[in-house]
């Protein structure tokens, strides 16, 4: 990578337009591959790593910004126009970015190495993260996540991501639901090696989550379902064909979902006006149209559907606007709400919503307000304070990511089953290099705190009172 960082720094300073598109194409490719084999060696290495946010990471920075920037030399005509309408980038604007996710890269990783371990140590001293006996509460703390997550994914969740609720929520509502996937992920873990009757159980709740994910048209939350169901039988039994299986899998179901959400939200817009307002009842019907009648879901785009699908891995055209925009005097102020995001709202009642941030960035870029654009971590850092930005942005990042990493470890590892809720909100936070600073690292990472901290009081809680159960004098088995 330093080397490819020293080549495209000579290049930039090259008008031969001819030599820059085939190193772009090859910076992308190196940065697949040292990105996927590094992943692949660390889950060959230890297998608890695949719940990390360094591998995920990894994995994200691999398909965004690895794969992501050959996109616009691969698809047709129409999606490179679509592309290149919100601007229409050179080979040497491309080469910056590739320059700056190449530093942002090596940032990112070099602090997360730097740390892992100080995290390492500090984590496998906890009292809290004391390994319990082998397979100890995980039906009991599965029935308590699942009841307790299932109400915040069902009564605050989903109604946000249909329309039904409008009024903004505190964004750790946002990741209680993480105890709801937990709890799904702990009792799929139970059917594999139990049996029985919990695996129809399992089962229906899965097909009831997939069917909840298609009508509001979620495709974060379908791969999110579609992981658990993969990491279950990945923790059961770590092996090459699963590991692969998996993999096909979550890329079948992206690819799948892609042309159904842009379906979906066109008949939004189309009845309603926004991207609100239709139960979930109607929502069935636009997903029983799209798959039963061909003809609608054609008229959509006219653009091939692998082209339109992979349109979507691609941020060449948003990051090189961002950083075209810091370069030409107008630099971004997004950095400046990672304190704000910080403050509760229940402290502040008048907190901004810090969420806006990427309908901002459509409003700028296309000039309408009915959807969020990402920008990518990399770029939104340069479109802030530039090369130090970056540089600065990054490490922290990293150091987030390394923390995050450890802490999953030593969980995973000691199959601390209460504690899988911060697992599965870290996986989250790795793949989040497509988001923004303020909310997607900031934000994420404050808000997993207090889960943490909030699963460290519960397990204390649960701890004294079955101490307190145990009569005198017998032995108190829970030692």
């Amino acid at each position: 990578m330093i080397a490819f960082i020293a080549t495209a720094v000579h290049l930039t300073t090259l008008d031969e337009a001819g030599i820059l598109k085939p190193f772009n194409i090859v910076i992308s490719l190196a940065i697949m591959a040292a990105l996927g084999w590094r992943a692949f060696t660390l889950v060959r290495e230890d297998a608890a790593y695949i719940f990390t946010p360094a591998l995920w990471f990894r994995a994200a920075t691999l398909v965004y910004f690895g794969f992501g920037n050959i996109v616009p030399y691969i698809v047709g005509w129409e999606v490179e126009a679509y592309l290149r309408y919100v601007f229409d980038f050179t080979d040497h604007e491309l080469l910056k970015l590739n320059l700056i996710i190449l530093v942002g890269i090596l940032s990112v990783l070099s602090l997360e190495v730097a740390f892992a371990r100080s995290f390492q140590s500090m984590f496998e001293r906890m009292p809290s993260l004391r390994p319990p006996a082998r397979g100890q509460g995980l039906w009991s703390t599965c029935l308590a996540l699942l009841i307790l997550g299932g109400l915040f994914r069902y009564l605050v969740i989903l109604p946000q991501l249909v329309g039904a609720q409008t009024a903004i929520v505190p964004g750790v509502f946002g990741y209680l639901g993480y105890l709801f996937y937990a709890g799904l992920f702990l009792l799929l873990l139970y059917s594999l090696r139990t049996g029985g009757r919990k695996a129809a159980l399992s089962i229906s709740l899965v097909a009831f989550e997939i069917v909840i994910c298609l009508c509001s048209f979620a495709k974060t939350h379908l791969l999110l379902t579609s992981m658990i169901v993969w990491l279950a039988f990945l923790h059961d039994r770590m092996s090459l064909r699963r590991l692969v299986i998996g993999s096909i899998s979550l890329v079948l179901v992206y690819i799948s979902m892609i042309p159904l959400v842009d379906y979906g939200r066109v008949q939004m817009l189309t009845i309603y006006g926004s991207l609100n307002g239709a139960n979930l009842g109607t929502r069935l019907g636009f997903v029983t149209d799209f798959f039963t009648n061909p003809a609608p879901a054609a008229a959509v785009d006219t653009a091939p559907r692998m082209d339109r699908t992979l349109n979507r891995l691609s941020y060449a055209n948003v990051s090189t606007y961002l950083i075209n925009a810091y370069d030409g005097g107008v630099p971004g102020e997004t950095y400046g709400a990672a304190v704000t995001v910080l403050v509760p709202r229940i402290i502040w009642r008048d907190k901004p919503n810090i969420s806006n941030q990427g309908i901002e960035l459509t409003q700028l870029i296309y000039g309408f307000d009915t959807s969020s654009t990402g920008s990518g971590v990399f770029s939104e850092a340069y479109w802030n304070y530039g090369w130090m930005g970056l540089m600065l942005g990054m490490a922290f990042y990293g150091i987030l990511i390394s923390f995050l990493t450890q802490l999953s470890l030593v969980v995973m590892r000691r199959e601390i089953w209460i504690f899988v809720p911060v697992v599965f909100a870290g996986v989250q936070f790795g793949t989040r290099v497509d988001g923004r600073m303020s909310v997607d690292v900031v934000g994420s990472f404050g808000i997993i705190i207090v889960l943490f901290l909030s699963l460290i009081a519960a397990s204390r809680l649960t701890s004294d009172s079955s101490r307190r159960a145990v009569m005198p004098g017998t032995p108190d088995l829970s030692r």
